[in-house]
């Protein structure tokens, strides 16, 4: 069963605590998340790192992402990128 993104990350937090990921790089990857999870999903888990202390949060890139972006032309990209 897939779990909701904020469930990832608070299930995390619950077994690092708030400090435990103090410095430390976390990737998350595997069936349940990389493979799986949308985009927004990741973003959310990445984006809660802060919760557990964490310095760098990243997600595995899934061949679903990889598919959107290449297929996204980069003049659609690039301004978000800037937007500010």
């Amino acid at each position: 069963m897939e779990r909701p993104p904020k469930d990832v990350i608070l299930k995390l937090a619950g077994i690092l605590t708030v400090k435990g990921g103090t410095n430390a790089v976390i990737e998350y990857f595997g069936e349940g998340g990389a493979e799986t999870l949308p985009a927004t999903g990741k973003g959310t888990i990445c984006n809660m790192g802060a919760e557990v202390g964490g310095l760098l949060l990243q997600s595995s890139l899934s061949m679903k992402n990889l598919r959107y972006t290449l297929r996204v032309p980069a003049e659609r990209i690039w301004p978000m990128l800037h937007a500010g």
